[in-house]
């Protein structure tokens, strides 16, 4: 039997266009869920006894909700300049074919707006798992990135988060890393500077929200080792997948205890943890870190 030419073209065709729909896969759809969200970022402040523009660094962590709407709502936590900030954002997102959104939000910080017309220009990956961006429409000059990890495809609400977290979810041994700096007296400066700062190690979460861990970190260039230690309660679990964890640590080159605290967000399962140093024992902290399960075994 002869197949008309005409089949083949229109096969093409359909081809073609099957291609162009495959290379096309995004919509609202694809980010409906709950997500982690960190940031960082450099602010260009202008303050009374400076000439010139100053470099402060920010980072930031906190969870986000997208509707099948498109309606967004989130809380953040954030250190600017190590100054720590506790913000809410609600907004929009309208997606492209192609894969991009852009998220418009306001931004609240102690019940007042300080931003109304905030832009996060967002590129989709890993079908929806993955976002990143960058901000725009801010009242001060910036330089602002974004990373969002789905923990859920369910959006959360204030009355029903989902999915429920527990201190079960984040019982185990974790290997962690930090990166950012801190602000430190500096002598010769007027004031304090941002020093960098890593920090490597193995923590653990006990049964009870207990903590303890041991690591190796550089600041400012000078090497040391540190431990660290939470008692049963230091560590509380949110059903939003948040948590607080605080601890002790020595103060390095005494034995005077410090205090410290991380807030958290928890993502897969509790196999991987997006943390930032809220309180930290050697000076404002500006640093974010994650922790990577090893085992669901405490202290293995």
């Amino acid at each position: 039997m002869r197949i008309p030419s005409s089949f083949f073209a229109a096969a093409t065709v359909a081809a073609l266009l099957c291609g162009l729909a495959q290379a096309q896969p995004c919509s609202l759809n694809t980010i409906v869920g709950s997500f982690a969200v960190s940031e960082r970022a450099t602010v260009f402040m202008t303050l009374p006894d400076q000439p010139f523009p100053v470099s402060v660094p920010v980072v930031g962590v906190g969870i986000a909700a997208i509707d099948h709407q498109g309606k967004v709502h989130g809380s953040h936590t954030v250190s600017v300049g190590g100054e720590i900030v506790e913000a809410e954002i609600s907004g929009a997102v309208e997606v492209s074919s192609d894969c991009t959104a852009v998220e418009s939000f306001a931004i609240k910080v102690g019940g007042e707006y300080v931003a109304t017309a905030a832009v996060d220009e967002l590129v989709i990956a890993d079908g929806g798992d993955v976002m990143t961006g960058i901000l725009a429409g801010l009242p001060w000059k910036a330089v602002w990135t974004t990373t969002w990890k789905r923990i859920s495809r369910v959006p959360y609400t204030r009355f029903q988060p989902q999915p429920p977290c527990s201190i079960d979810t984040i019982r185990g041994t974790y290997a962690f890393q930090y990166d950012g700096a801190i602000m430190m007296a500096v002598p010769g400066m007027p004031q304090p500077v941002p020093v960098v700062g890593a920090l490597i190690g193995v923590g653990s979460i006990g049964y009870r929200g207990q903590t303890s861990g041991r690591g190796s970190a550089s600041i400012g260039g000078e090497a040391m080792e540190f431990e660290f230690s939470g008692s049963p309660g230091a560590t509380i679990v949110n059903r939003d997948c948040t948590a607080t964890s605080k601890w002790m640590m020595p103060i390095p080159g005494t034995d005077v205890p410090g205090e410290g605290m991380d807030k958290m967000v928890i993502l897969d399962g509790g196999d991987e943890i997006w943390t930032m140093i809220a309180k930290g024992v050697l000076g404002a902290p500006i640093i974010l870190g994650k922790w990577t399960r090893i085992s669901r075994v405490p202290g293995s």
